[in-house]
Parts: structure tokens; C-alpha cells; sequence
């Protein structure tokens, strides 16, 4: 069985920004999704899986290391990259570049 890996960290909150959880897809390897931390929920790998499967994605296992945590997911064709004027947007390093213009 071929999967996907999305490895997900947490970034403690700065002077200017609140805690946040990365997901970053593995496959696409610009691509990563930056989201706030749910206090509600108190586990970044719950967060990461809801907003994996909230994107029409089934995780099959996870797993951890040290630093972070890795989901598998057997699909290949959903994308997390970022929705904006019906255009969707990877999010790097360097800023975002429009990666496709379709609507969904």
C-alpha cells in the first residue's frame, strides 16, 4: 500500500503570535498548512486528523518521533493548500504562490 505522509508540528506562541500546528504534506512538498491551536481540543495530532479528513482525506496510521508527528493517508489527489479568490495558494517559507486556478 503506497501512502502519503503530513508531518505535523506545534510552534509555540511568539510576542505577535498565538500557538499554531503545521501540517505539512510530504508529497507536495511546498505545501503546509499553518493553523491556530484548538485549546478546546489540547492534541495537535486530533487537530491534524480532523483537519485531514475535514479535506476528504482517510488517515490510515500515525506515528511520531521525537520532534513531530506523521500521519499516512492513502489518498493522492487532495490538496491543503490554501483557498483565495477561487484560486488555491501553496503557503512556503517565501510566501505563496498560486499553484492552480480551478474551483472546487
Amino acid at each position: 500500500m503506497k501512502v502519503r505522509l503530513f508531518k505535523v508540528e506545534f510552534r509555540p506562541p511568539t510576542d505577535h503570535r498565538g500557538a499554531r500546528v503545521v501540517v505539512a504534506d510530504m508529497f507536495f512538498a511546498k505545501e503546509k498548512r499553518i493553523l491556530p491551536y484548538d485549546y478546546a481540543c489540547g492534541n495537535i495530532l486530533i487537530q491534524a486528523h480532523d483537519f485531514l479528513k475535514d479535506h476528504g482525506m482517510n488517515v490510515v496510521f500515525d506515528s511520531e518521533t521525537k520532534d513531530a508527528y506523521y500521519l499516512a493517508v492513502d489518498d493522492f489527489d487532495c490538496r491543503i493548500a490554501a483557498k483565495r479568490d477561487n484560486k488555491t495558494y501553496a503557503v512556503t517559507k517565501q510566501g505563496s504562490f498560486e499553484i492552480s486556478n480551478e474551483t472546487k
